[in-house]
């Protein structure tokens, strides 16, 4: 499992890199225009490396997330986010997080934008046959970049790595990588 999930945080750093480099080293070339847009929706999917607690001989589950962001006028934003994950013979979660967030650039100025959160929510377990809800906690990073030059629509492209601790039981850490999309609402 920490093979896997070392190769996927890599392959995170790796898309987050090549992205903003490309911009940076194309900022000359071209003027991006900031834009009143302070919301954004995303959706996501992607693997999760589980805790081996949670289940025997199982390694990764699948997820999807949901997320509602606002930017304010400096770097910093925050999400909420509605995620459901799937653990093969290990049952289901459910989550809703709160997460701050702080970007290396303004997301709203049109470039790939480096980004830390961390947040603190509650998780909804289903596993063998036990049905709890608990405190969890999040921390992460990843990249949001423009595809509009690629594909001419306002979207993102947004990757991104998360450490994720549930409280049930003795405690599960997981690792999320997802990839996805995000628009900007408003404009």
């Amino acid at each position: 499992m920490h093979k896997l999930t070392a190769n996927l945080f890599g392959l995170v750093f790796l898309l987050g890199s090549g992205a903003a480099a490309a911009d940076l080293l194309g900022s000359e070339e071209r003027t991006r225009v900031a834009t009143p847009d302070r919301q954004y929706l995303s959706a996501m999917a992607g693997f999760t490396a589980v805790d081996d607690d949670r289940a025997e001989n199982v390694d990764e589950g699948l997820h999807a997330v949901g997320i509602y962001g606002y930017q304010f006028d400096n770097n910093f934003g925050v999400e909420g986010s509605f995620a459901a994950e799937a653990v093969r013979g290990a049952g289901h979660r459910v989550t809703a997080m709160l997460d701050g967030y702080y970007g290396f650039a303004n997301r709203r100025a049109g470039n790939a934008v480096p980004y830390y959160l961390a947040g603190i929510g509650l998780a909804h377990n289903d596993i063998d046959s036990d049905s709890t809800t608990n405190l969890a906690y999040n921390i992460g990073l990843g990249i949001s970049a423009p595809l509009d030059d690629l594909i001419g629509l306002r979207l993102r492209f947004r990757g991104e790595a998360r450490y994720f601790h549930d409280t049930v039981g003795d405690g599960l850490d997981d690792f999320r990588v997802s990839l996805g999309l995000e628009v900007p609402l408003f404009r």
